[in-house]
């Protein structure tokens, strides 16, 4: 017979009166105690971390971008994500520390749906020369200009009477280009997602088809994205993000402006 949740943990109802063991969980559904509780649901074993040798998480960007995961880059417009993303495309892809934080050396696709490739050579010309970058960099970072695409990547679309989030075909194009890169920046969110920025399962759909590039190429993924000053004003958690970047793009900013 099969263990359930309940028989193998204390399970207490809302007054705080403990049932007995062999109840189900909640009083309707057995939960068996297998690797696989639910499909997207997994235990993770624990039995044997005295022993397991584990490795740390890999950064793409030491203690800022991890790999295989969505990190996301926000600041009101004006502050320099898009100098500051460059700046660290540009040094991952010449394999050199950037202010003394270490990269991990790879391939980079820079998807720029805001400014166009004129604007971005210019500055990535400007960033080489203020950091004495690799001139040889180029071969291992690529720019697409995507600022003219009529539509954004994923849009918010009616299907039998339900909101769902549907990739365009330009994102199709790009998931294939993005093959072999070991950091893909999208800049900007405003350009990517054009689903309700305040519906949650949107958003959480949205960074989860990113993470999903990341798992599946295993690479980092860098999202940068404007934070609405008008909920920054209302103390929202717009202000705390605002915060946490200013210093860091308001120094890339004052050094190549």
């Amino acid at each position: 017979m099969s263990e359930t949740f309940d028989e193998a943990t204390a399970d207490y109802d809302e007054g705080g009166a403990n049932h007995s063991p062999g109840n189900t969980l909640a009083g309707h559904i057995d939960v068996p105690l297998s690797d696989e509780l639910f499909p997207g649901l997994t235990r993770v074993p624990l039995n044997d971390l005295h022993t397991a040798e584990l490795e740390p998480p890999e950064f793409t960007i030491k203690q800022i971008v991890p790999s295989r995961q969505t990190t996301l880059l926000g600041s009101h417009g004006g502050w320099g994500k898009t100098y500051l993303a460059l700046t660290w495309a540009a040094h991952v892809a010449a394999g050199q520390h950037w202010t003394g934080v270490a990269v991990k050396q790879c391939r980079v696709l820079y998807i720029a749906l805001e400014d166009g490739g004129d604007l971005m050579r210019y500055r990535l010309k400007r960033i080489i020369e203020a950091y004495s970058l690799n001139a040889w960099l180029t071969p291992d970072l690529d720019v697409i200009d995507g600022s003219q695409l009529e539509t954004p990547l994923v849009v918010e679309e009616m299907e039998g009477g339900i909101k769902r989030l549907v990739s365009r075909p330009a994102m199709e194009v790009l998931r294939v280009l993005c093959e072999g890169y070991g950091l893909i920046v999208f800049d900007n969110a405003s350009d990517a997602f054009a689903g309700n920025e305040n519906d949650r399962t949107q958003v959480r759909a949205f960074i989860r088809m990113l993470n999903k590039v990341a798992v599946e190429e295993d690479c980092a993924v860098l999202l940068l994205a404007h934070i609405d000053k008008a909920g920054a004003k209302q103390g929202t958690v717009a202000t705390a993000t605002a915060a946490l970047q200013r210093g860091t793009t308001r120094c890339a900013r004052d050094w190549l402006c």
